[in-house]
C-alpha cells in the first residue's frame, strides 16, 4: 500500500508578523481544528501515512502540539514526524517535558530562517516586538 507524506498545518498562530508570510490570512481568518480533531485524523489515517511534517504556524506554542506528537509517537511509532519552526522551538523545550516529548517523538527539524542576518529579519514590521528578549 502507498504510504503518504504529509506536510501539516495544524497551528496556524505564530510569534512572529512577518509581512512576507503565506499564511498570514490564515492566522487572521480562520480556526485551528482542536487536539481530538488530530487525534480523530491520525487514528483514522494512520496506515496510510508515512511521515508527517510540522508547518505553516509556529506548532511549539501551543501544548497541544507536543501532546500530539508524543501520541503519535506512543500509538504508531512508525510515522516520522518532522518540525518546521522559526527558532521558537529553544524557548519551548526549556519546559523540561517539552524537551523530553521533542527528543522522544521529532525525528528531524527544519529552522526557516528567511535572511541569514538580525538586521534583515528585523526589518519587518511586527518583528522587533515578537522577538525582542529571545
Amino acid at each position: 500500500m502507498r504510504k503518504w507524506n504529509i506536510g501539516w498545518g495544524a497551528v496556524s498562530h505564530c510569534n512572529m508578523n512577518c509581512q512576507f508570510c503565506y499564511s498570514k490570512h490564515r492566522r487572521k481568518y480562520s480556526n485551528d481544528l482542536v487536539f481530538d480533531d488530530w487525534i480523530k485524523f491520525i487514528d483514522e489515517n494512520h496506515s496510510k501515512i508515512n511521515t508527517i511534517n510540522y508547518g505553516t504556524g509556529e506548532n511549539t506554542l501551543e501544548d497541544n502540539w507536543f501532546k500530539l506528537v508524543s501520541y503519535i509517537r506512543e500509538n504508531y511509532p512508525g510515522i516520522r514526524q518532522a518540525l518546521t519552526t522559526n527558532g521558537y522551538l529553544s524557548e519551548a523545550v526549556k519546559n523540561p517535558k517539552n524537551m523530553q516529548i521533542f527528543i522522544d517523538a521529532v525525528d528531524e527539524v527544519d529552522v526557516s530562517l528567511d535572511f541569514c542576518d538580525e538586521k534583515n529579519i528585523m526589518s519587518f514590521e511586527g518583528n522587533q516586538k515578537h522577538m525582542s528578549g529571545r
